[in-house]
């Protein structure tokens, strides 16, 4: 049973992907994929045992990376990732949401992109912007029971 409520944000950019249509090879396509995302999201919130490294994952290698993690759609081609960072435990904050395409291979511009503005966000919030979370812990690590409950 779930005993705390896992919350699910996102920022106005990230919204807007997961509520319309983005540039991929066919609108259908688009539906599909953003309805496998919305799925592996409401899973996490209702408190469903993840598959680490095939819906969620840590993002990786530190320190660049450390905090930054991934929901990911890959039933459907070209499959897509929600990317973004979790500053409280159990409390997700997607920063983007990318189809697999534009993101390439690890390493490349798209990553290096999308990484960088989950960071970027982070630090932000973190910094003291008008989003007031209860503490300044950031967590980092590649443990999904590090910053969700995992059942």
């Amino acid at each position: 049973m779930l005993t705390e409520r896992r919350m699910f944000f996102a920022t106005p950019a990230a919204s807007l992907a997961l509520s319309s249509s983005w540039t991929i090879p066919s609108v259908e396509d688009a539906n599909v994929i953003r309805r496998e995302l919305l799925d592996v999201v409401r899973l996490w919130q209702n408190g469903t045992a993840m598959l680490a490294n095939k819906q969620i994952k840590p993002l990786t290698p530190p320190p660049a990376c450390d905090g930054v993690w991934e929901f990911r759609a890959t039933q459907a081609p070209p499959g897509a990732r929600i990317i973004g960072i979790f500053p409280e435990r159990n409390i997700f904050v997607a920063t983007g949401v990318y189809p697999r395409h534009y993101l390439g291979n690890r390493g490349s511009r798209g990553w290096v992109t999308a990484i960088g503005y989950a960071v970027g966000r982070r630090a932000a919030w973190f910094a003291g912007s008008t989003i007031n979370w209860p503490s300044t812990a950031k967590f980092t690590g590649s443990d999904l029971g590090t910053v969700c409950d995992v059942f």
